[in-house]
Parts: structure tokens; C-alpha cells; sequence
């Protein structure tokens, strides 16, 4: 990654249909689709930033554990019963 003017520079790939989409968007607000990013990118991570610290991604990581523990669970039982079979 260069740096540049104190920042760094990161590169990153995008699906061709995306980047339209952005250029579309860009376009309709005005900016460039550099700026857009740069808007989106902070915007995101000071969201993030609130969700983790009230505890929201705590949460949902949480629930994603549970709901897999289940699935998991869900599974054997089914190949317990197909095993009694």
C-alpha cells in the first residue's frame, strides 16, 4: 500500500456491474466516485463503530453461534432417527 500525503492508499476489486452502479450514483450526487467511497467507507465504519460499541454485533454474532448450534443439533437428530430407521 503507498502512501500519500500522510494516508494510505488501498486497492481494492470490485465486479464491473458495482463499479457502474457507483459511477451512476456518483454522478447523481455530484462527486467523483473516489469521494463516494471515501463518503461510504466513513459513514460505515462510524456505523459499525456504534452498532459494536451498544452491542449490536455482539448480539447478532451471538445469535448466528446459537442458530448454527441448532442446525447442528437439528442434523444429528435426523441422522439419529434415519440411523433408527
Amino acid at each position: 500500500m503507498a502512501k500519500t500525503k500522510g494516508k494510505k492508499m488501498v486497492t481494492i476489486e470490485l465486479d464491473p456491474k458495482l463499479v457502474d452502479r457507483l459511477d451512476k450514483l456518483a454522478i447523481n450526487c455530484g462527486i467523483s466516485r473516489h469521494q463516494l467511497m471515501k463518503n461510504f467507507i466513513e459513514s460505515c465504519t462510524s456505523e459499525g463503530e456504534f452498532l459494536s460499541k451498544v452491542g449490536v454485533i455482539y448480539t447478532a454474532k451471538k445469535m448466528m453461534n446459537f442458530l448454527e448450534i441448532g442446525k447442528e443439533a437439528f442434523q444429528e437428530d435426523a441422522r439419529q432417527e434415519k440411523l433408527a430407521l
